[in-house]
């Protein structure tokens, strides 16, 4: 179901890193899950999470990982490490973390006048990604232009590095050449959720939260909790 949904609201395919078709089903099954909210019967949400242990420096692994997962996915792709080095932040993610992508915002959900909708899913998300892998930080890759809009603030990343990878031959799934690092270390995850549970809920959105393993694409999913 997650890959109907995925290609429903965005109009292009999943990305190799969450496809099954490109990964150990086992493996998948136990490292990484989505969730959708829907308002009024409609998906507005969408976001999911992988588990990954990275080893070394971490800007090489994640070029290594990109080149793995869209070579095994048939794609003609390149990219290079951006001259000089990472920074001590990124160079720091070298243990247990937490790929966050596929998001998903409708406008719908956006125009909903003042209320803190997104804030709530984004802390709600982040504290099962915490439930589920106990990670050192999660992290991402977005476009230069969102990082500085301050988008990824908004969707609960505390840290981003800019140019951190560039692409000389992107594959359908990435927008620009240049991608910024956008991160959220471990105590910031626990302040996020902590800020969520002190402030409760907020009742405005109007929405249900459905969550799954990325594996159960047959599977209709319960709604887990409503906003």
């Amino acid at each position: 179901r997650f890959k109907d949904v995925r290609m429903q609201l965005r109009g292009d395919p999943l990305s190799p890193y969450f496809d099954p078709q490109f990964n150990d089903e086992s493996e998948l099954a136990n490292s990484a899950f989505w969730l959708m909210g829907e308002r009024d019967g409609e998906p507005v949400y969408l976001d999911a999470y992988r588990f990954y242990h990275a080893y070394g420096d971490f800007r090489q692994w994640v070029i290594g990982w990109l080149m793995r997962s869209h070579t095994l996915a048939g794609e003609d792709i390149h990219l290079i490490a951006p001259k000089g080095p990472a920074s001590a932040f990124s160079r720091s993610l070298n243990a247990r973390t937490v790929y966050r992508g596929e998001l998903f915002l409708s406008p719908k959900l956006r125009d909903v006048a003042k209320s803190s909708a997104t804030d709530d899913l984004c802390r709600l998300s982040m504290a099962l990604a915490w439930q589920a892998f106990q990670p050192d930080a999660i992290w991402g890759l977005t476009t230069e232009s969102r990082a500085r809009r301050g988008a990824m603030r908004r969707i609960g990343f505390s840290y981003s590095e800019a140019n951190f990878i560039q692409w000389t031959r992107r594959p359908d799934c990435v927008e620009e050449d240049n991608e910024t690092l956008v991160a959220t270390p471990r105590d910031q995850i626990a302040l996020q959720i902590q800020s969520g549970n002190d402030n409760g809920p907020r009742q405005n959105a109007a929405m249900n939260i459905a969550t799954g393993p990325v594996m159960a694409s047959n599977q209709v999913v319960e709604p887990l909790v409503g906003f």
